[in-house]
Protein backbone atom coordinates (compact mmCIF):
# COMPACT_ATOMS: atom_id res chain seq x y z
CA UNK A 1 0.00 0.00 0.00
CA UNK A 2 1.51 3.27 -1.10
CA UNK A 3 1.51 6.26 1.23
CA UNK A 4 -1.39 7.93 -0.56
CA UNK A 5 -3.65 5.22 0.45
CA UNK A 6 -2.68 4.93 3.79
CA UNK A 7 -3.74 8.67 3.88
CA UNK A 8 -7.15 8.05 2.17
CA UNK A 9 -7.86 4.80 4.16
CA UNK A 10 -6.85 7.39 7.57
CA UNK A 11 -9.28 9.95 6.09
CA UNK A 12 -11.47 7.34 5.61
CA UNK A 13 -11.37 5.88 8.73
CA UNK A 14 -11.76 9.36 10.69
CA UNK A 15 -14.54 10.73 8.95
CA UNK A 16 -16.16 7.25 9.93
CA UNK A 17 -15.68 7.80 13.75
CA UNK A 18 -16.75 11.48 14.02
CA UNK A 19 -19.83 10.44 11.62
CA UNK A 20 -22.85 13.03 10.90
CA UNK A 21 -22.73 14.77 13.91
CA UNK A 22 -18.87 16.12 13.52
CA UNK A 23 -18.20 14.84 16.87
CA UNK A 24 -16.16 11.85 17.64
CA UNK A 25 -18.13 9.21 19.06
CA UNK A 26 -16.89 7.28 22.50
CA UNK A 27 -16.71 3.74 21.98
CA UNK A 28 -19.88 2.54 24.03
CA UNK A 29 -18.46 1.02 27.42
CA UNK A 30 -19.24 -2.31 29.04
CA UNK A 31 -21.26 -2.72 32.09
CA UNK A 32 -18.98 -5.19 34.65
CA UNK A 33 -21.51 -7.70 34.90
CA UNK A 34 -22.28 -8.23 30.63
CA UNK A 35 -22.59 -11.56 29.92
CA UNK A 36 -24.57 -13.06 26.76
CA UNK A 37 -25.08 -16.85 26.43
CA UNK A 38 -26.34 -18.56 24.30
CA UNK A 39 -27.56 -22.34 24.51
CA UNK A 40 -28.85 -24.63 22.01
CA UNK A 41 -31.21 -27.48 22.67
CA UNK A 42 -31.85 -30.77 21.50
CA UNK A 43 -34.43 -31.65 18.56
CA UNK A 44 -35.77 -34.56 17.85
CA UNK A 45 -33.28 -35.16 15.77
CA UNK A 46 -29.22 -35.06 16.20
CA UNK A 47 -28.91 -31.04 16.48
CA UNK A 48 -26.28 -29.99 18.49
CA UNK A 49 -26.36 -29.47 22.18
CA UNK A 50 -24.07 -26.89 23.58
CA UNK A 51 -23.92 -23.27 25.42
CA UNK A 52 -21.40 -20.32 24.92
CA UNK A 53 -21.29 -17.59 27.19
CA UNK A 54 -18.80 -14.21 26.77
CA UNK A 55 -18.37 -11.69 29.45
CA UNK A 56 -16.99 -8.09 30.07
CA UNK A 57 -13.79 -8.76 29.95
CA UNK A 58 -13.58 -10.91 26.76
CA UNK A 59 -13.93 -14.70 28.56
CA UNK A 60 -15.29 -17.15 25.81
CA UNK A 61 -16.66 -20.79 28.01
CA UNK A 62 -17.74 -23.19 25.74
CA UNK A 63 -20.02 -26.25 26.90
CA UNK A 64 -20.34 -29.14 24.58
CA UNK A 65 -22.61 -31.88 25.47
CA UNK A 66 -24.36 -33.68 22.35
CA UNK A 67 -23.91 -33.83 18.64
CA UNK A 68 -20.55 -31.52 18.52
CA UNK A 69 -16.89 -31.91 17.51
CA UNK A 70 -15.97 -30.97 20.88
CA UNK A 71 -17.74 -32.47 24.18
CA UNK A 72 -16.85 -30.59 27.57
CA UNK A 73 -15.69 -27.37 28.15
CA UNK A 74 -13.22 -25.38 26.14
CA UNK A 75 -12.07 -21.53 26.97
CA UNK A 76 -10.71 -18.82 24.83
CA UNK A 77 -10.76 -14.87 24.50
CA UNK A 78 -11.76 -12.47 22.34
CA UNK A 79 -11.27 -8.52 22.33
CA UNK A 80 -13.13 -6.55 24.57
CA UNK A 81 -14.13 -4.52 21.71
CA UNK A 82 -15.94 -7.31 19.55
CA UNK A 83 -17.66 -7.78 23.40
CA UNK A 84 -18.64 -4.09 23.02
CA UNK A 85 -20.09 -4.96 19.92
CA UNK A 86 -22.23 -7.75 20.98
CA UNK A 87 -23.52 -5.48 24.42
CA UNK A 88 -24.43 -2.63 21.78
CA UNK A 89 -26.13 -5.02 19.50
CA UNK A 90 -28.13 -6.17 22.52
CA UNK A 91 -29.13 -2.58 23.48
CA UNK A 92 -30.25 -1.58 20.04
CA UNK A 93 -32.41 -4.42 19.59
CA UNK A 94 -33.77 -3.56 23.14
CA UNK A 95 -33.22 -7.39 24.27
CA UNK A 96 -34.75 -6.48 27.75
CA UNK A 97 -38.10 -5.25 26.15
CA UNK A 98 -38.07 -8.85 24.05
CA UNK A 99 -40.34 -11.43 25.07
CA UNK A 100 -39.76 -14.28 27.29
CA UNK A 101 -40.80 -16.69 24.86
CA UNK A 102 -41.12 -17.52 21.35
CA UNK A 103 -43.03 -20.70 20.99
CA UNK A 104 -45.82 -20.76 18.73
CA UNK A 105 -46.96 -19.70 14.95
CA UNK A 106 -49.84 -16.62 15.36
CA UNK A 107 -52.11 -15.96 12.95
CA UNK A 108 -53.66 -13.21 12.09
CA UNK A 109 -56.75 -13.82 13.73
CA UNK A 110 -54.82 -13.93 17.18
CA UNK A 111 -55.43 -18.27 16.77
CA UNK A 112 -51.86 -19.73 17.59
CA UNK A 113 -50.41 -23.51 16.91
CA UNK A 114 -47.58 -24.82 18.64
CA UNK A 115 -44.13 -26.24 16.79
CA UNK A 116 -42.81 -29.36 18.01
CA UNK A 117 -39.40 -31.27 17.08
CA UNK A 118 -37.48 -28.43 16.43
CA UNK A 119 -33.99 -27.09 18.46
CA UNK A 120 -34.50 -24.09 20.38
CA UNK A 121 -32.01 -21.59 21.63
CA UNK A 122 -32.15 -20.13 25.14
CA UNK A 123 -30.86 -16.22 25.30
CA UNK A 124 -29.69 -14.71 28.32
CA UNK A 125 -28.02 -11.16 28.29
CA UNK A 126 -27.01 -9.89 31.55
CA UNK A 127 -26.05 -6.17 32.00
CA UNK A 128 -26.00 -3.14 34.83
CA UNK A 129 -27.74 -4.85 36.91
CA UNK A 130 -30.29 -6.59 35.09
CA UNK A 131 -30.91 -10.25 33.61
CA UNK A 132 -33.58 -11.53 30.55
CA UNK A 133 -33.90 -15.11 29.25
CA UNK A 134 -35.22 -15.55 26.18
CA UNK A 135 -36.44 -18.60 24.71
CA UNK A 136 -36.32 -18.71 21.14
CA UNK A 137 -38.08 -21.97 19.48
CA UNK A 138 -39.93 -20.68 16.44
CA UNK A 139 -41.39 -17.00 15.15
CA UNK A 140 -38.76 -14.62 17.42
CA UNK A 141 -37.64 -11.82 15.34
CA UNK A 142 -34.92 -11.48 13.07
CA UNK A 143 -32.99 -9.28 15.35
CA UNK A 144 -32.04 -11.46 18.17
CA UNK A 145 -31.56 -14.14 15.73
CA UNK A 146 -29.22 -11.76 14.66
CA UNK A 147 -27.68 -11.37 17.72
CA UNK A 148 -27.62 -14.82 18.38
CA UNK A 149 -25.26 -15.15 15.19
CA UNK A 150 -22.97 -12.69 15.81
CA UNK A 151 -22.15 -14.36 19.57
CA UNK A 152 -21.89 -17.39 17.60
CA UNK A 153 -19.48 -15.53 15.04
CA UNK A 154 -17.39 -13.98 17.63
CA UNK A 155 -17.13 -17.26 19.82
CA UNK A 156 -16.05 -18.42 16.59
CA UNK A 157 -18.07 -21.81 17.93
CA UNK A 158 -18.36 -22.99 14.41
CA UNK A 159 -14.78 -24.72 15.54
CA UNK A 160 -16.30 -26.61 18.05
CA UNK A 161 -19.64 -27.38 16.95
CA UNK A 162 -19.14 -28.06 12.84
CA UNK A 163 -18.16 -32.17 11.82
CA UNK A 164 -21.29 -33.49 13.29
CA UNK A 165 -24.53 -33.71 10.49
CA UNK A 166 -26.10 -30.12 11.78
CA UNK A 167 -30.05 -29.73 10.20
CA UNK A 168 -30.64 -26.31 9.13
CA UNK A 169 -32.98 -24.05 11.37
CA UNK A 170 -36.34 -23.83 10.41
CA UNK A 171 -37.41 -21.01 11.45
Amino acid sequence: MTCRSLRIVAVAFTLVAIGATGQARAPQSVPEDFVVRIERTPCYLQCPVYSVTIDAHGDVTYEGTRFVRTKGRQVDRVLVSRVAELYEASQRIGVFDLRDQYRMVRATDGSGAAVMDLPGTIVTVTAGGRSKRIEDYFGAPGSLKELERHVEEIARTNRWVSGVQQFARLR
